[in-house]
């Protein structure tokens, strides 16, 4: 039995059908042919040929391996030189039934299943080399496996679910032993789209947000924060922390009451604010400036909602001046219980004297 065929070139490549067979030798030959068809020379010695079985390829996995900390582990392997493309398996079965696959045409692709991958779960995964028309040109490779766990997702402390009483509030987590640093991220939706704050170069385990540099947060909003551990290259050990909420409230800031934003009749003018549960002393604070840089008067320990600025132990106000001043709540340490109030101002009388002359008859 034999194939032929009749070209007008000088080399084909030999059809898929009648498809030869490893393991066999093959002989082939040519003969010249005219225009017509017609034979018009001698045909070729007879050559020879055995196909071989091909060795087939396979592949070296990388990562991951052993215990990770991320539910979307991203897989990565040895290039293979021949390989086109290639296949992945992930399944919780080692026979890898119900698997999870993919095709990439790189050596690395991230776990994007519709299924979720548990935490205290093993898994098992492999690749096989393909083709460019994803044809398996290979064995699939030694499986490898990996369990997920939560050792590198940081653990949040506060604030949790709760309210907070500061527009910069504390935030803190516990320590992750393999962690170089941290990532936070503040945002303003539980899917974090929208992020107001986020740094990642954070060495210790808390951090205040910023009065500046960052998008400032209001009172009465709702906001979400996470942490990642980072190694000393800051990349991921884990997935980030599962997002917790925050509030902020302004129930343990003062109001002030007076004077706000009037000129007042006297050089010792009568300070009040509303009355703060659980507080146990006020600290009030009035100055020249705005920023509070020259400061005139401060008392830490006010017992009440109100003091009368004193005649002595303080600096002399100055006629018609312009001053400002702000409370805050106390716990009993002395330690702030939220922000201090809002700052408002007041204006010291006209330095003028009315000298009235009555003259009798």
């Amino acid at each position: 039995s034999y194939w032929s065929g009749t070209f007008s070139m000088t080399n084909i490549t030999f059809p898929e059908d009648p498809p030869l067979e490893f393991g066999n030798t093959y002989f082939w030959t040519v003969r010249p042919l005219n225009a017509d068809g017609e034979l018009i020379g001698e045909k070729s010695d007879i050559a020879e040929f055995l196909v071989k079985e091909a060795q087939l390829m396979q592949v070296t996995l990388s990562e991951p391996m052993g215990e990770i900390s991320t539910q979307s582990p991203t897989f990565s392997w040895q290039e293979a030189k021949a390989a086109a493309g290639y296949a992945i398996q992930v399944s919780s079965n080692e026979d890898f039934s119900n698997a999870w696959s993919t095709t990439v045409g790189n050596t690395t692709v991230q776990y994007s299943g519709s299924e979720q991958l548990e935490f205290s779960q093993e898994y098992y995964w492999r690749i096989m080399p393909l083709n460019q028309d994803e044809e398996e040109i290979g064995n699939w490779s030694e499986a490898g496996s990996f369990i997920i766990t939560t050792a590198n997702i940081v653990n949040l402390v506060s604030p949790v679910n709760q309210e907070v009483f500061s527009l910069t509030p504390a935030f803190s987590w516990e320590k992750i032993e393999s962690a170089n640093k941290y990532e936070i991220n503040v945002s303003d939706g539980e899917d974090f789209s929208n992020v107001l704050w986020s740094v990642a170069e954070i060495q210790k385990t808390q951090v205040h947000y910023p009065s500046v540099g960052a998008e400032q947060l209001q009172f009465g909003s709702n906001y979400f924060w996470n942490v990642k551990a980072l190694n000393s290259e800051g990349n991921p050990l884990g997935d980030a922390s599962s997002p917790v909420s925050f509030s902020i409230s302004m129930d343990l800031i003062p109001e002030l009451l007076i004077p706000v934003a009037i000129q007042v009749e006297t050089m010792n003018p009568v300070f009040g604010w509303t009355e703060i549960s659980g507080a146990s002393k006020y600290s009030i604070i009035i100055s020249s400036t705005e920023d509070f840089s020259e400061v005139m008067y401060q008392n830490l320990s006010v017992d009440n909602t109100g003091i009368t600025y004193p005649d002595a132990g303080s600096v002399t106000l100055d006629y018609e001046g312009t001053y400002y001043w702000k409370v805050q709540a106390l716990d009993e340490a002395g330690s702030p219980l939220g922000d201090p109030s809002q700052t408002t101002y007041f204006i010291t009388p006209v330095g003028e004297i009315e000298i009235i002359l009555d003259f009798g008859d």
